[in-house]
């Protein structure tokens, strides 16, 4: 096995540096322009400024190194309400925020329709901005 090679197992993914195995919540985007706002140290300083790109890339390693969504502790991680019900936000700073979905199937669930958030081992980064806009 090559060194940080991925694989897909139920539903988290194991890498592997050196001898160590490690698990990392599964996450993918709903676009191009969030993949490379998150992805793209130039692109996103271009789009979000300098200061918000420092947070998202510090937010987006928190989201790599978690195993489940309870495990986000930094940037006010917390679900919304609303008409955005379903949602999860992590703040970046300057207003902007994080913002995804579970993509577990089935989706881990609390009585019929609350999502159980420390549970949700999958996402999708739907959105990076101020939500309350």
């Amino acid at each position: 096995m090559g060194l940080y090679q991925i694989l897909k197992k139920v539903d988290i993914f194991i890498y592997q540096v050196g001898k160590y195995l490690f698990t990392a919540m599964k996450f993918e985007f709903a676009n191009n322009h969030l993949e490379k706002l998150c992805e793209k140290e130039n692109y996103a300083v271009k789009k979000i400024g300098k200061a918000c790109t420092q947070k998202l890339f510090a937010r987006m390693a928190d989201i790599r190194a978690a195993t489940k969504v309870k495990e986000l502790i930094v940037g006010d991680p917390h679900p919304l309400t609303g008409k955005r019900k379903g949602q999860f936000s992590v703040a970046i700073g300057e207003g902007n925020c994080i913002i995804f979905i579970p993509t577990n199937n089935p989706t881990p669930l609390i009585g019929k329709d609350k999502i159980d958030w420390p549970q949700v081992t999958q996402i999708k980064i739907i959105g990076i901005g101020d939500y309350h806009d």
